[in-house]
């Protein structure tokens, strides 16, 4: 059985990159390019993951993800938290449509983030087999936090998208090594000094080991960064938590939908029969 698991957030600013070209061009583009990475990736089970809150991360660092949010005293802020709240109202329309009706299964953790969901149910489920063949599970993101589900187990894949290439894993722990350098895109300082190529030298135990023990400071920032990078491992109460919508297919309510937003290059007969019928293929089991 081959899962298709989604980035969701990733997935939709990457649909974004349209945005501007006209009323419900982000709506065109998400749905467009779902249908063409399902027709990818050809899965029998396709699982779309949302965003949810960083609870944990943001108690053990109040910054964590503190530089995405518009600053009060930019002087384009009102332009661009109306481009915001547009673009999370298209981003709302997709999801509600994705729910009601396609046959995709729709996931989220009220308190967890949505690359924690993903990497807990790829862990799992690559552990399971379908008439004694292995699942073979497929993320799609261009986090590349997801090389740690890569070295997790060697059923599970991942697809980047944006630059339309399959990630391999390093030979090092990644996360040891994310932790050394920091990550800017989550507001994650690294130890003082130490970049990519540096951060890559230290990868041996030993050398590490010396590393950290040279100064109380690096090894407590190398330990914090390490609690916020490595994904959070999900306990019997956190599955409990999860937020689970199994769809079904109502071609007739997507296809008054995409009648609405003028998409008529998706609903010419050709083109719509592939559309449906693609996703139709990915819900067979």
């Amino acid at each position: 059985m081959r899962l298709l698991l989604v980035d969701g957030a990733n997935f939709a600013h990457r649909a974004r990159a349209g945005f501007d070209r006209g009323p419900n061009a982000f709506i065109f583009n998400f749905f467009r390019n779902l249908r063409a990475l399902v027709e990818f990736v050809k899965p029998d089970s396709v699982i779309y993951v949302l965003e949810g809150k960083p609870v944990a991360r943001n108690e053990m660092h109040s910054e964590y993800k503190a530089n995405r949010a518009i600053a009060p005293d930019d002087p384009d802020h009102e332009r661009k938290t109306n481009e915001r709240n547009e673009f999370f109202n298209s981003y709302d329309k997709c999801i509600s449509l994705l729910q009601k009706a396609f046959p995709v299964s729709i996931m989220r953790h009220p308190t967890h983030e949505c690359d924690d969901v993903i990497h807990n149910i790829a862990v799992q489920e690559a552990g399971k087999s379908q008439q004694d063949q292995p699942n073979e599970i497929v993320i799609v993101s261009s986090d590349t936090d997801f090389i740690q589900s890569l070295q997790a187990h060697q059923n599970i894949k991942l697809y980047n998208a944006t630059k339309k290439q399959w990630v391999e894993a390093p030979e090092y722990d990644y996360v040891a090594w994310k932790s050394l350098r920091g990550d800017g895109s989550d507001n994650i300082s690294g130890i003082p000094g130490v970049g990519d190529k540096t951060a890559t030298k230290l990868m041996t135990s030993q050398t590490l080991a010396q590393f950290l023990q040279s100064d109380p400071e690096k090894a407590r920032v190398f330990e914090r960064n390490t609690n916020l990078i490595k994904f959070h491992e999900f306990t019997k109460e956190d599955w409990e938590g999860l937020v689970v919508h199994h769809g079904t297919a109502d071609w007739l309510q997507v296809k008054n939908a995409f009648d609405e937003y003028k998409f008529a290059s998706i609903l010419k007969e050709k083109s719509w029969d592939k559309f449906t019928s693609t996703f139709d293929k990915a819900s067979t089991k």
